[in-house]
């Protein structure tokens, strides 16, 4: 079974599109500077002799707020560019693979980061090992991400990778679904090829 090497470039990318604590700073900042300074409204003219009445002056409109961006709006937009700096990043490491001729699909869906490749293989049996091998490259992001990062990128309370494989001629489809739990075995290399089968439910369908 080939060993799986996803690049340092993958790491250094991820880590450089996550949100920072100096980000949130200056979300805040903009947001509490947001609101208006009131103009000061002019004095009443006194009336002068002859007796007649000087019209009140007319009071000075209040700037309206300038519309910026809230701390919510910032993190948002962070976390969107990092959702598509990890598509890109782990469509491409899978693709380096031998084992792979292309990834047809990479996007987040229901809850759950998909993925879908065509290996080089023609037979049956290269199926599960290949996805196994995309599994464990996957896991390499706990490296970089914690529990509640990784449930953010698809929008939802837990990370889950769902992976279907198939044959380069298209007649073996092979799937599996990989929740976090059984992420961070692999990363652990707490897990074996066959627990592993078990947990993400993998097989033939």
């Amino acid at each position: 079974m080939q060993k799986i090497i996803y690049p340092v470039v993958f790491a250094l990318l991820l880590m450089a599109c996550q949100p920072s604590e100096a980000q949130l700073a200056t979300a805040i900042a903009e947001t509490q500077q947001a609101a208006p300074t009131a103009t000061p409204k002019p004095s009443s003219t006194p009336t002068q002799p002859p007796p007649t009445e000087t019209p009140p002056p007319t009071e000075t409109p209040q700037p309206s707020p300038t519309v910026r961006p809230t701390d919510a709006d910032t993190v948002e937009t962070a976390y969107d560019e990092l959702r598509a700096s990890f598509l890109e990043v782990m469509a491409d490491a899978a693709e380096n693979q031998l084992d792979v001729q292309e990834v047809t699909l990479a996007r987040i869906e229901d809850g759950a980061f998909v993925m879908e490749l065509r290996t080089s293989h023609f037979t049956r049996d290269s199926q599960p090992d290949v996805s196994y091998i995309i599994a464990r490259g996957t896991s390499e992001v706990l490296e970089v991400f914690d529990a509640e990062t990784m449930a953010e990128l698809v929008y939802s309370d837990e990370f889950v990778f769902k992976l279907t494989t198939y044959s380069a001629e298209g007649d073996y489809r092979y799937q599996s679904e990989t929740n976090f739990e059984t992420l961070e075995r692999l990363f652990l290399r707490s897990i074996s090829y066959e627990e592993w089968v078990e947990a993400a439910n993998a097989g033939f369908r």
